[in-house]
């Protein structure tokens, strides 16, 4: 158990604060909830699949509550020598999935441990299995085409958070404008596009999201995650960018027209 003093315990982890108990009220919930899902299990309940998922969900995002984004970051930042030397962002995802394997261990076969084997054997040589491009593509479709999309709507999803955050409008304008190397008024005519991409549905559903995390954040004790796929506006742009370099054999009048 924790001592009263260790740094896991202050006020700007805990959201009330140790005395107030709410660790103990949140680990009270968890082991009613997981009592009420082991029978579920047993009776062979058709729900149980859906209640344990939601189960984890909420779960991870306690233990990352409790851990701290700061503990986070720094056990992600740690690579073994190999990874450090190549300095190759394979390596280093394969380093990192490596800290979640004594958690998602199983007795089969697991979707974590088939994706650490077929990275496995790319870092060494081999061609990918498990990570290869299902068919051809559709002709005339670029073969980033489904990233690139999800990276512009990102760029929008960004601008909504620095929005709903209270960042001026000149501010996070610059800011979302100078991480993809676009003008906002390009960038804001996006949102068309990103909702023949990727559905109209959820463009309007994550863009929601995004706006309700401001006020999550500051008083839930599960803050909604933000659903972006990228740390920073400056990630997702730095990848946007070289994505679109690599489509136009690094033409900057192509990259203008992107």
């Amino acid at each position: 158990m924790f001592g009263e003093e260790d740094p896991l315990l202050t006020e700007d982890v805990f959201p009330h604060g140790w005395k107030s108990g709410w660790l103990e009220a949140m680990l009270e919930n968890f082991a009613e909830r997981n009592d009420s899902l082991q029978r579920l299990i047993d009776e062979d309940d058709a729900e149980a699949a859906k209640v344990a998922s939601e189960f984890l969900s909420d779960f991870s995002i306690f233990c990352r509550k409790l851990i701290g984004v700061r503990v986070l970051r720094a056990g992600y930042s740690r690579m073994d020598d190999h990874a450090k030397a190549v300095d190759d962002e394979l390596w280093q995802s394969y380093w990192r999935m490596l800290l979640w394997t004594p958690v998602l261990a199983l007795d089969d076969d697991t979707l974590h441990q088939d994706l650490m084997t077929d990275l496995g054997y790319i870092l060494s040589g081999d061609a990918p299995l498990l990570l290869a491009r299902r068919g051809a593509g559709k002709k005339g479709r670029s073969e980033h085409f489904h990233r690139i999309a999800r990276l512009k709507f990102e760029a929008l999803l960004w601008a909504e958070h620095f929005k709903a955050s209270g960042m001026r409008s000149i501010d996070w304008k610059y800011r979302v404008a100078t991480a993809f190397g676009r003008e906002w008024e390009t960038i804001s005519k996006w949102k068309a596009e990103c909702k023949t991409n990727l559905t109209s549905d959820y463009v309007e559903r994550a863009l929601l999201q995004v706006k309700s995390s401001a006020c999550s954040s500051a008083c839930a004790d599960f803050p909604e995650p933000l659903p972006m796929d990228h740390a920073s506006v400056e990630d997702a742009g730095n990848t946007f960018q070289m994505l679109i370099q690599q489509e136009n054999g690094h033409s900057p009048a192509a990259r203008r027209k992107a």
